[in-house]
């Protein structure tokens, strides 16, 4: 008889409790473009200077990876300094300890392809001697998160090994540029619908590695259209929109030159800054959704 009060008891519990939730896993990335960025000088590709990157679809937005070239003067000199560490002074050492190389960055994008966060990812010189020397432990990340800035209307912040840097009042809509990535630009242009009055004003955060270590600068910018011209990438030629960026404060008479299409893809970018003759284009793409 207890049997039967038992069973009969387990039964209502069971019925009682409904289905068991379980927790839910979130949806996986969907890669829907990928290709390649380089450096052009007259009409000539500078393959140390590729910038490989992939653009997927998350559960709440979308995600930008890249991989930054890394100076290969730069390299040469780190490997150098690395196998004569123990001749170099003391303050030569206390510099080196907090030199950071950046080797690459993801990029968080909401739903309406808003900034939301920034990793830069590279490695400290430290772990270069501790490589070097043989001392790596077997898991030891190679690569390690050197900074990470984060949006919050309306400030930007980010905090890492170089301390923290603030933005206040990062106006929208508003771009990071950093190392010559022209695909930073897309979300802005994106928003640069037809009809627009221009110029659009755009905040503008560099964000750049000086004395071995990123630093942060906001600059105010405004962004306008120049008509359609012809783009040449090597024996190709592509039919797009040029758009120029012109720096304010400091900056003033700067201008970022832009080529892109309709929806945002950037095929073409000139900076001030690059060498007379240089260009960073669209050496390569693959899209495999829309975005």
């Amino acid at each position: 008889m207890k049997q039967y009060i038992y069973a009969a008891l387990l039964a209502c519990v069971l019925l009682g409790a409904g289905p068991v939730a379980r927790p839910q896993e979130p949806p996986k990335a969907e890669k829907i473009a990928e290709g390649q960025y380089a450096e052009w000088k007259d009409g000539r590709l500078l393959k140390e200077s590729l910038r490989l990157w992939s653009f997927w679809r998350t559960g709440d937005g979308y995600e930008m990876k890249v991989d930054w070239p890394v100076d290969p003067a730069k390299r040469m000199m780190w490997m150098l300094m690395t196998a004569q560490w123990k001749l170099l002074d003391p303050k030569t050492r206390a510099q080196l300890e907090s030199a950071t190389l950046t080797t690459g960055m993801r990029v968080e994008l909401g739903k309406q392809m808003d900034f939301r966060s920034f990793e830069f990812v590279g490695r400290t010189f430290h772990q270069a001697l501790t490589i070097a020397q043989g001392k790596a432990k077997p898991g030891d990340p190679v690569d390690i998160v050197l900074e990470t800035c984060k949006t919050g209307s309306p400030d930007l912040r980010c905090d890492g090994l170089a301390g923290r840097m603030e933005w206040k009042e990062f106006a929208e809509p508003g771009l990071a540029y950093a190392y010559e990535f022209p695909l930073l630009f897309t979300p802005v242009l994106r928003q640069f619908t037809a009809g627009h009055p221009e110029p659009l004003a755009v905040s503008v955060a560099m964000l750049g590695q000086a004395n071995e270590k990123l630093q942060l600068t906001g600059i105010p910018a405004s962004l306008r259209r120049e008509g359609r011209e012809q783009l040449a990438v090597g024996d190709y030629r592509f039919d797009v929109q040029k758009y120029v960026l012109s720096l304010q404060g400091k900056w003033t008479g700067g201008q970022i030159t832009l080529w892109a299409t309709g929806d945002g893809m950037v095929f073409g970018l000139e900076d001030p800054q690059f060498l007379p003759g240089r260009r960073v284009l669209l050496s390569e793409y693959k899209k495999y959704g829309d975005f």
